[in-house]
């Protein structure tokens, strides 16, 4: 850097006057060491003598001992290094700097998971004891002493500042801190330095220097002071807790502390410093010990922060127990019991309410070896013991499992009446019952609780619904739950409890009807509705099926409106895109973008996207079953926009497409087949899909799009592709360019379809008004038809004499399409007669004959060829 290099320079210019000590390690001058390669084999036995052979030398910190080399944990990381340069470069500040180098251990309010207390131990057998001295562990410590020629350096920069020469002594600091970044005393310079000419950049050094050496509290107090003297609060409260780390005695900062917190509402850091001050308050203020344990512990329960919470009152009732009341108590036991610690709560609720608890500790072989629990056997309750602390102390013993004792408990419990107050803590102590599977002692607090008038609520039916359910009484358990729904018919889960056990007893109307849901009012349930559809395709009912499939499904699908809306989702590929589309569409045209009749779903309890694909291809199923094209290209369509199916969008996509020609949708197919087609040019059963849209086509835009499309890749693949171009040709009218394609495809290969082909096209070219060559043409034409009869062979007669006919016909030859139709009536054979309705031709030729006698007028003959060969 700069800052090195002007270092290096203003020492080539220094005159150090500094003698030479007779020890050279505590010298400030060292003599350079040359180091010289020599090969042995140039050497002589006499030079040899000279040289003395050596083994490697380990280098180890004498402070640290042996020890220490084993496992690093004196040396800064790197990254301590970093940030340090980056905070002397400014791009940092000091409280920047202290969060991003605070040691690793967790915070003290940071949510741990609860673990239960001790009552199972794992006792293991004494280890042997050592012989050996054991060595202290090596700690963390960051403090560093210079190396000698280091302190030799410090000792001439702390005289540069001393003479008044502190641009060289603030070089020397600086190179001193390049080599150890975690050294205090060239900070310490540096802040003497700056300590008139720049005060907040001597602070800012002074924290460097306690940051790196922490322990001294008093030291932090003081750059507390000076930082609220500049008005950053920030830092000061800093400063007081690094100062509070290292003396967390000092009652007066633990006050300041506070109050400075306070004043920045920052509520973690607030009940992060009450819960360190509980510790080292005065014990003569038991009560504020107790008012501030409960604040503390109210606030983190509220943040769900349990053990934090359990850790303040715990603190408070070791140091302040005389001052503790029965709410405090109760917050307690309601604290250890959510972690589990019931032999504590036990031994608070005997400490502070004289109840006496007889137990024992049982041995037993666990997994990890032999453990102990905590058994009780005994338990002797005042009467005067008030209702909350009862119920605590309940939920303790059944926790514990003492079973022989839930009776009486429970009985004495019964005797006291039932009000407002001990309605919720009897449910409260019913589902303790319920959590640990005691549901007979669970229902003879429920059965007092239903049967009151203040408290026959949802919540009190639900749990005994479930505790009639897993004591097997499948029926009352079943007219429970359904008077949970008849009290809350928006709660939903008793509703998927009630259909299971209704299904269990084959009774699916009841099973149904469980799972309905009012559209117009409720906030829907996805889950319940999937579930009902699979009751439905269960009992076959596929209406109702239908209805409840397109509800699931719109509540991610598009709602299309029109046709206009489906060709927009022909034409984009992007599912975000068609999304957009149809939403500026709707926009333009002044309509309301979002359905307004559309309910209201959840955002819980989705079926997944397998499950609601696979209802998709039931709903399209059913409708095509129904003949209901047009709801099932709806459905497919609707699905087709869906964010949801991106998955499935090419199965989408082909779904659309078949649905479109099902429906003679040409125009829409047209789109899908397009995209289709250029992706899988090379596959015919495309190809097939692509004939079939075009029989189906309003227009001919496929004629454009298929001669751009095969003049650029159809040639390079197939010869057949002629065919096809030929035939978009033909379609089209422009019969030259049909006749080349024919021919090329006929000289590569002279099958019958070729030639007929070629005929085909002739004869629709001498068909024109205004054609010079028409005689030649006809012969063409008539000679590529006998080629074509050639090939085709004598099996096919039938065939041959009617499109013979047919091209006479068109002609106006009708002499000689008589001659063929009249054929064609005479000719049959075994293959004919055995597929009439593919392959028989005859109705076709009478009806011909039928056209032509009666166009010239011959009444007789024309009805004789439709009374004979047509009949409906």
């Amino acid at each position: 850097s700069k800052l090195i290099n002007l270092f290096l320079y203003n020492l080539s210019k220094m005159d150090f006057n500094i003698s030479i000590s007779s020890d050279p390690c505590t010298s400030a001058s060292l003599a350079p060491i040359i180091i010289e390669e020599i090969d042995s084999n140039s050497l002589d036995q006499y030079d040899l003598t000279e040289f003395r052979e050596t083994d490697t030398i380990k280098i180890v910190d004498e402070q640290l001992g042996a020890e220490a080399m084993e496992v690093d944990q004196v040396s800064e990381p790197e990254i301590d290094q970093q940030l340090t340069k980056k905070f002397l470069n400014g791009e940092l500040s000091f409280s920047q700097l202290a969060e991003l180098q605070a040691s690793a251990s967790e915070d003290e309010d940071e949510v741990e998971p609860v673990k239960p207390e001790p009552v199972k131990a794992v006792v293991k057998p004494p280890k042997k004891k050592s012989t050996t001295p054991s060595k202290p562990k090596a700690k963390r410590n960051r403090r560093t002493r210079l190396p000698p020629a280091l302190l030799g350096l410090m000792g001439e920069a702390n005289l540069r500042c001393a003479r008044g020469d502190m641009q060289v002594a603030e070089n020397i600091c600086f190179e001193i801190i390049r080599q150890v970044p975690t050294a205090q005393e060239p900070f310490i310079t540096l802040a003497q330095i700056y300590e008139v000419s720049n005060p907040e950049k001597s602070l800012q050094y002074s924290l460097i220097a306690a940051h790196v050496r922490p322990q001294n509290a008093e030291q932090w107090v003081r750059l507390a002071n000076l930082s609220e003297e500049l008005g950053d609060m920030k830092q000061a409260i800093i400063c007081y807790d690094k100062s509070l780390k290292a003396d967390p005695k000092d009652i007066a900062i633990h006050k300041k502390l506070i109050k400075l917190v306070e004043d920045t509402n920052d509520t973690k850091m607030i009940l992060r410093c009450y819960l360190r001050y509980l510790e080292y308050m005065p014990v003569e203020d038991g009560s504020e010990i107790v008012r501030l344990a409960k604040l503390t512990a109210t606030n983190y329960h509220h943040e769900n922060k349990k053990s934090s919470a359990l850790k303040a009152l715990e603190i408070a009732y070791k140091r302040a127990r005389p001052f503790f009341t029965a709410p405090e108590i109760n917050l307690l036991l309601e604290l250890m019991i959510i972690a589990k610690k019931y032999q504590s709560g036990l031994q608070v609720l005997a400490e502070y309410a004289n109840i006496i608890v007889e137990g024992m500790t049982e041995l037993y072989k666990g997994e990890t070896g032999i453990e102990q629990k905590f058994i009780v056997i005994k338990c002797i309750i005042p009467d005067d013991l008030i209702m909350d602390l009862r119920i605590k102390l309940i939920t303790c013993i059944v926790c514990l499992r003492a079973t022989h004792l839930f009776d009486e408990l429970i009985n004495d419990l019964l005797k006291k009446e039932i009000n407002e107050v001990y309605g919720e803590l009897y449910l409260e102590l019913a589902e303790t019952f319920m959590e640990q599977n005691y549901y007979e002692y669970a229902l003879k607090l429920l059965c007092p609780l239903k049967e009151s008038s203040n408290f026959s609520l949802a919540a009190v039916w639900l749990s005994y619904a479930e505790c009639m359910q897993n004591c097997g009484r499948i029926d009352e358990a079943i007219s429970s739950y359904q008077t949970v729904i008849h009290l809350a018919p928006k709660h939903l889960k008793p509703r998927y409890t009630l259909s299971a056990l209704l299904l269990e007893q084959n009774n699916i109307p009841e099973a149904l009807k469980a799972l309905e849901q009012d559209e117009d009012l409720d906030m829907l349930d996805p889950g319940l509705l999937y579930e009902r559809c699979k009751l439905l395709k269960m009992v076959n009912n596929e209406e109702q099926l239908l209805h409840v499939g397109q509800v699931l499904l719109y509540r991610h699908c598009m709602r299309l409106r029109d046709e206009d809306e489906v060709e927009t989702l022909t034409r984009l590929q992007d599912v975000v895109r068609k999304i957009a589309a149809i939403k500026e569409m709707r926009t333009s045209r002044g309509d309301i973008v979002e359905d307004v009749d559309a309910p209201v779903f959840l955002n819980a309890n989705e079926p997944t996207v397998q499950e609601e694909w696979l209802l998709l291809k039931d709903l399209l199923q059913i409708t095509y079953n129904r003949k209901q094209y047009g709801l099932c290209q709806r459905i497919a369509f609707s699905a087709f926009g869906s964010k949801r199916f991106k998955e499935y969008i090419r199965e989408l996509e082909f779904t659309c497409l078949i649905t479109s020609l099902i429906n003679y949708k040409g125009y829409l197919a047209f789109n899908l087949v397009r995209e289709l087609l250029q992706k899988n040019y090379d596959k015919p059963r495309v190809w097939n899909l692509y004939n079939q849209v075009v029989q189906r086509a309003d227009d001919v835009r496929h004629s454009k799009f298929l001669s751009r499309f095969l003049s650029r890749a159809g040639r390079k693949y197939k010869p057949i592709m002629n065919t096809l171009i030929g035939n978009n040709c033909l379609v089209a009218g422009t019969y030259k360019y049909a006749l080349t394609e024919y021919m090329n495809r006929y000289k590569r290969k002279r099958s019958p379809f070729n030639a007929f082909m070629v005929g085909v096209t002739l004869f629709q070219m001498a068909c024109q008004k205004f054609s010079a060559k028409r005689p030649s043409l006809i012969s063409q034409a008539s000679a590529y038809f006998f080629k074509y009869a050639e090939l085709r062979g004598k099996e096919a007669r039938h065939e041959i004499h009617y499109n013979c006919g047919r091209a006479f016909h068109q002609l106006g030859f009708v002499h000689v399409a008589i001659h063929h139709y009249e054929k064609v009536l005479e000719i049959t054979n075994s293959l004919i007669e055995s597929r009439p309705d593919l392959l028989d031709l005859r109705k076709e030729a009478a009806y011909n004959l039928c056209l032509i006698y009666s166009k010239s007028e011959t009444t007789y003959f024309a009805k004789l060829y439709l009374e004979k060969y047509i009949v409906l």
